[in-house]
């Protein structure tokens, strides 16, 4: 009898927005077909080899099933031809003719940020949530990443690259399952970025800093694209090996550090575009008071 290796290779881009805003307004910036979104997002991703992708919202404000709740807004337009299967809570599988090695896992994700309406300062810090969205918005930092915690969630911090940022992070970083610490749209070269406010925040130190700071914290990092646009999906990630597939195996995984991180970066061009697109259009990001905006 012959042996059979089961283990399967995973690539996973755990930080996905696709677009920066579900939104007509915003597909059409994009140049991108509100009917085939999904198609847009999801076939690419497997033809380009990534097979799990965390789809993220970020907003200040959510409603199920609408624009800024991505998971469920991408659920409701997945195209009759494609077999659907909700794995578990927070994960659906999409696959192709019924062939496993065409199908991609797409987690349901959100990354918190402090809450305008509260004055809150977490010093440049984010919060990234894999597993679920639609979280309270008025936590602080600690309460959001004990919220999340509770709820089975795995918590990562993003902007770890400075003193301040820092300093916050170790007030918690004993909490959270890792830190995010490349972060594709850092892609600017430090000696032309040191040199331009504008793109100062996005050079490429941002991601040496916070890949030594959770070093010096023995903590697991994780690299994503954060991409905005379908084509720089996957290029950043993690990859592993694994039998199957599921939330609580993805964390024994990252907290093992059984992965190997593919630290590629956006092209400069789609980041100033991103830039200039959401600073034009999403200054005011509360399309609840009636424009047509959405933060990210």
């Amino acid at each position: 009898m012959i042996a059979t290796n089961l283990t399967q290779k995973h690539k996973a881009d755990l930080r996905v927005f696709g677009a920066i805003g579900f939104q007509d307004m915003w597909l059409r910036k994009h140049g991108y077909d509100k009917s085939s979104l999904f198609e847009l997002l999801a076939v690419n991703s497997v033809d380009d080899g990534i097979n799990i992708i965390g789809l993220t919202s970020e907003d200040d404000k959510m409603l199920p099933g609408f624009s800024e709740d991505r998971f469920g807004f991408l659920k409701t337009r997945i195209p009759s031809q494609y077999g659907v299967d909700e794995t578990e809570r927070g994960v659906i599988k999409v696959g192709r003719g019924g062939r496993d090695h065409h199908s991609l896992y797409i987690i349901n994700c959100e990354t918190r940020h402090p809450n305008p309406e509260k004055e809150q300062n977490w010093k440049g810090l984010k919060l990234h949530v894999i597993g679920g969205n639609m979280l309270p918005k008025q936590l602080d930092l600690k309460e959001a990443i004990k919220d999340a915690n509770d709820r089975g969630y795995m918590t990562f911090l993003m902007g770890v690259s400075n003193e301040m940022a820092q300093e916050l992070a170790d007030t918690v970083i004993s909490s959270v399952t890792g830190v995010i610490s490349h972060d594709a749209n850092n892609t600017f070269p430090d000696f032309i970025a040191r040199h331009i406010p504008q793109i100062r925040g996005h050079s490429r130190a941002k991601n040496k800093l916070a890949i030594e700071y959770a070093e010096s914290r023995e903590k697991p990092s994780i690299a994503v694209s954060s991409a905005h646009y379908v084509h720089e999906i996957g290029i950043a990630g993690i990859e592993f090996q694994s039998r199957e597939f599921s939330l609580q195996n993805l964390r024994t995984i990252i907290e093992n550090r059984d992965f190997t991180n593919v630290k590629g970066h956006n092209k400069p061009w789609d980041v100033l575009r991103f830039g200039y697109l959401l600073g034009k259009h999403g200054s005011k990001p509360d399309r609840f008071k009636g424009t047509q905006s959405s933060y990210n």
